[in-house]
């Protein structure tokens, strides 16, 4: 009992300095790629969240990148063809995403894991289709450049920073909630869970809806911020580098998300020297590295090491 009060103030005065960090980087830092590569960094931390979240209810996705380029395209169809205002789009992005997972989620939350992520691929490869034979509406590949939000970078990073803490907030109070609850029973035993009377099949799909709301919002802000939208948002790299980033910071757990997508994608850009695909063999074999040796992620390496420290 007496620890738990004691470590309040260390988790307030932790977030406090983190606030205080945030606001600081771009007054002191001139170099405009990092300042980008944070923007990015922060973009990836929301998109791998979401699936992570999906993680906690005992789920899988291969095709996350779905509910990423559905919630660009819709946030930028609304802006060009009805001249929405970017904010009311940017939420319209994320909730058509989440209609959309609901919908999927309905046809297959009765679904085993992977069966469940064999699905998602497919719905994604499908999306990707429509997406290049609706060029009428689309574009097709050639796709669309998209109208800024914020204007300058500075002011994406401190949007970025707002819907990253925004984001790590929410997760952390749906997965500390009565909901947090069943979602781990469900991924702990699901027939247990269902014995002791938890609908698993409204968990699983609150927890598939939410996971895609909050892919839908990386998906209109990355859309945003690079300036221009096509089908190559739904590529194999971007529905497994959420996987990747959540394995390598550690499965089920709110940090890990964070630590994964720093590391990964500060891998990523490391490497642009190399072909895209040279970078993904790179990073697959840096998974391979982490599964082997810490299977629960960098995340738990850091709070054991931490622990030590304090």
């Amino acid at each position: 009992m007496f620890k738990e009060n004691n470590s309040l103030p260390s988790h307030i005065l932790l977030a406090a300095i983190t606030i205080a960090a945030i606001v600081a980087v771009p007054q002191f830092l001139s170099n405009q790629y990092i300042i980008h590569v944070i923007i990015l960094i922060g973009i990836y931390i929301i998109y791998s969240s979401s699936w992570n979240l999906l993680a906690f209810s005992g789920q899988a996705s291969l095709g996350h990148a779905a509910f990423l380029g559905l919630g660009g395209y819709f946030s930028t169809l609304l802006i060009i063809n009805f001249g929405l205002n970017p904010w009311i789009s940017m939420v319209a992005g994320g909730i058509f995403a989440a209609f959309i997972g609901f919908l999927i989620g309905l046809t297959c939350v009765r679904l085993r894991e992977w069966f469940l992520a064999m699905v998602t691929f497919g719905f994604a490869v499908i999306v990707e289709t429509i997406i290049l034979a609706m060029d009428w509406i689309t574009q097709g590949t050639t796709g669309y450049a998209t109208p800024s939000l914020v204007g300058s970078r500075i002011n994406y990073y401190y949007l970025v920073m707002v819907l990253v803490i925004t984001t790590i907030m929410a997760v952390h109070l749906i997965v500390k909630s009565r909901v947090g609850l069943a979602f781990s029973a469900i991924r702990e035993n699901e027939l247990e869970a269902e014995n002791s009377g938890i609908d698993t099949v409204k968990y699983k799909l609150l927890a598939f809806t939410l996971s895609a709301f909050f892919a839908g919002i990386a998906g209109v802000v990355l859309a945003h911020y690079v300036g221009y939208i096509s089908n190559e948002i739904f590529s194999f790299h971007h529905s497994f580098m959420p996987l990747i980033m959540a394995v390598t910071g550690g499965l089920n757990t709110v940090g890990g998300p964070v630590i994964g997508s720093i590391i990964v994608l500060s891998i990523w850009e490391a490497l642009k020297i190399i072909n895209p695909i040279q970078r993904m063999i790179v990073i697959g074999v840096f998974l391979i590295l982490v599964v082997i040796f810490m299977p629960r992620g960098i995340f738990s390496l850091i709070k054991k090491y931490a622990r030590l420290i304090i």
